[in-house]
């Protein structure tokens, strides 16, 4: 495919031990060996047959760059938005739809607009790149190297020759990155990235004269609205068995940790009300009989707390006094109380 979401795969040969643990150590001591090639592929040969004792993976596993004995880990943190909460696909079409109508109904895009486009979930990844000066999606490297067949303008992929001729070489500057590149990086980019890419196209194919950087302002503009609005919680709300999985395992797992005395707290930068809802859908019937809220198995539940921007420039905190209304007060918080 030659779409961004392509990518390329490298692969390792690890030796495989007869009872199925993998060494790297063991790689290590063939690489020092003069008969390394020899030795190496007559082990790869005498695994190859039986496949049985080459741990499988299971999909559920959690993986870490280091050991972690979660016995000695006494509080466990959870954002709420694809942490706790797993939104179906639908929600991406949703995004994109109301962002859309926000573009022409408030922006005035061309009317056009509306009965052409529809997002496409095949279309882009996590992690790609968008230029502001030129107008280019892309994937790169750490290293700012570009991919070739994953470089569009629009919904059109550019030729390795039109790369180079744009940037000079297959590999950026990071004086110019730092200025001109704004990175897609969570799913709710998803729709957005291919709100901008599809605008793009409508323009370019019916001949409008624009600035990329306005059409980048003005789609991340129209998402950051229908968020901050709240219309995209109420929509979410009002059919949430449309856009929330019911995951039967979440109550079960908090309630395993809360039991086992682990300290629970919620840091989210969605409003109160909307999370309330969610916990409420996800957890409903799955919490034990002497727990009639999902809040008494967290100590503290953080909302609207702006990360990243809540870890470097901090907020005043307000307790929520209503949990059913979500009204606040108005007393200095200086501490926080389980």
């Amino acid at each position: 495919s030659s779409s961004p979401s392509s990518s390329t795969i490298s692969t390792q040969h690890i030796y495989v031990h007869p009872n199925g643990r993998k060494s790297f150590m063991d790689v290590q001591r063939f690489v020092q060996d003069d008969n390394m090639d020899s030795l190496l592929h007559k082990k790869i040969l005498e695994t190859r047959g039986d496949l049985s004792r080459v741990p499988q993976i299971n999909q559920h596993d959690v993986f870490t760059n280091t050991e972690v004995r979660l016995a000695e880990i006494d509080a466990y943190g959870f954002d709420y938005d694809y942490t706790l909460a797993q939104y179906t696909p639908e929600l991406q079409h949703e995004i994109y739809k109301m962002a859309l109508s926000h573009l022409v109904k408030e922006l005035k895009y061309p009317p056009d607009l509306l009965g052409k486009l529809k997002y496409d979930p095949e279309f882009a990844i996590r992690g790609l790149h968008f230029d502001i000066e030129k107008g280019f999606l892309m994937k790169l490297d750490f290293l700012l190297n570009i991919q070739v067949g994953a470089v569009y303008f629009g919904r059109r992929a550019l030729t390795k020759d039109e790369v180079i001729n744009a940037y000079g070489s297959l590999q950026l500057r990071q004086g110019y990155a730092d200025v001109n590149l704004r990175i897609m990086s969570d799913i709710f980019c998803l729709p957005e990235t291919c709100l901008i890419s599809d605008v793009i196209e409508f323009m370019t194919r019916n001949n409008f004269s624009f600035e990329p950087h306005i059409v980048y302002e003005d789609v991340t503009g129209a998402v950051n609205t229908i968020h901050k609005s709240g219309t995209l919680h109420q929509s979410i709300v009002r059919d949430i068995h449309k856009y929330l999985e019911k995951n039967k395992a979440l109550g079960a797992f908090l309630v395993k940790l809360h039991r086992a005395g682990k300290k629970l707290f919620m840091l989210t930068n969605s409003p109160y009300k909307f999370a309330n809802a969610g916990m409420q859908y996800m957890v409903d019937g799955l919490l034990p009989e002497d727990k009639k809220h999902w809040q008494e198995l967290f100590d503290v539940v953080i909302t609207q707390c702006d990360k990243p921007n809540f870890f470097s420039r901090g907020r005043n905190f307000r307790i929520i006094q209503d949990i059913a209304t979500g009204r606040q007060n108005w007393e200095k918080i200086s501490s926080l109380n389980p």
